[in-house]
């Protein structure tokens, strides 16, 4: 017999696995100019691949390429992986938009489910899945075209400018390891 405790149980454990891929869900940052040789400031955790590395719809390069002083031909295989790519994980960041609205949805209905909350946490859980793997697949893509000096430079970066770095969850304040 299910009761309203325990369906706020399920309700309080579907939210907090859910949250995590819902803090990489905030909105992306304004459009940036190309990243060149100049310093810049460091940009948010964005929600998508277009905008999944701070960059915008009109060849913004990643933040962990800044300072790295790339020519234009590797200007050029940057934008080119992130374009090709584009189409893809547009329809991966609406998958993952339609998902959790209708899991807030639901959540507010007061017809909460737990099978279709399932349903719906699992389609979050895929597009949000979908969406790193891109992520991780052009990163590697584009530090395959640094020089040996680029590569050197990149890892005396912060770890937070570094690919994949500024995505790890971290620890709350107080919390062993924090």
């Amino acid at each position: 017999m299910t009761t309203p405790g325990k369906n706020v149980r399920h309700l309080l454990v579907t939210i907090a696995l859910a949250m995590p891929v819902l803090a990489s869900a905030q909105s992306a940052p304004g459009p940036q100019p190309s990243q060149g040789a100049g310093p810049s400031l460091p940009l948010p955790p964005p929600a998508m691949h277009g905008m999944a590395h701070g960059h915008d719809s009109f060849g913004g390069m990643p933040p962990y390429l800044r300072g790295l002083n790339l020519d234009e031909a590797q200007r050029d295989k940057v934008f080119a992986i992130l374009h090709a790519q584009a189409p893809q994980l547009r329809e991966q960041q609406k998958a993952h938009d339609k998902a959790r609205q209708a899991l807030a949805d639901l959540v507010r209905s007061g017809q909460y489910s737990e099978g279709r909350a399932k349903q719906l946490a699992d389609a979050l859980a895929r597009s949000a899945t979908e969406i790193e793997l891109m992520r991780a697949r052009s990163d590697s893509q584009i530090l395959a075209l640094l020089t040996a000096e680029q590569r050197a430079r990149m890892e005396r970066m912060p770890r937070m400018s570094r690919p994949q770095e500024g995505h790890e969850r971290r620890a709350p304040p107080g919390a062993p390891g924090a």
